[in-house]
């Protein structure tokens, strides 16, 4: 059993990877936006953060984390979550697996909130 009470200034490392399938992209376009305070988790997306992935997202910008990643050498196909069929590994990613449960319940508590700046950005 895992649990993250995010009690900390910082991220579990031994759990946490901080980014958004860099392969498909790289680890710096990739890096989330977040801050913990009071035990909670905020990953927010700024107004001047840039698509995660241009070339096969378009305009998605992300803020997220992983708990495991891996990929091919660069120019492969080979990596995890295939969203479209035409993916290229942009930066290879060295294998590693740190939570990844094959079975189980996962339990989380979560909310969104869209801030009104962003709203009337929209």
């Amino acid at each position: 059993m895992f649990i993250d009470h995010f009690d900390g200034k910082e991220l579990n490392k031994k759990v946490w990877i901080e980014t958004y399938l860099p392969q498909w992209s790289s680890r710096d376009k990739t890096r989330p936006s977040y801050n913990i305070k009071d035990s909670v988790l905020s990953l927010y997306i700024s107004n001047d953060q840039k698509p995660w992935s241009e070339e096969y997202n378009g305009d998605i910008r992300v803020s997220n984390l992983q708990t495991g990643v891996f990929s091919g050498p660069v120019g492969s196909s080979i990596g995890q979550h295939h969203f479209s069929d035409n993916l290229i590994v942009r930066e290879e990613q060295k294998e590693e697996f740190l939570l990844t449960p094959w079975y189980g319940s996962i339990e989380i508590k979560c909310r969104c909130y869209i801030s009104e700046e962003n709203v009337a950005a929209l």
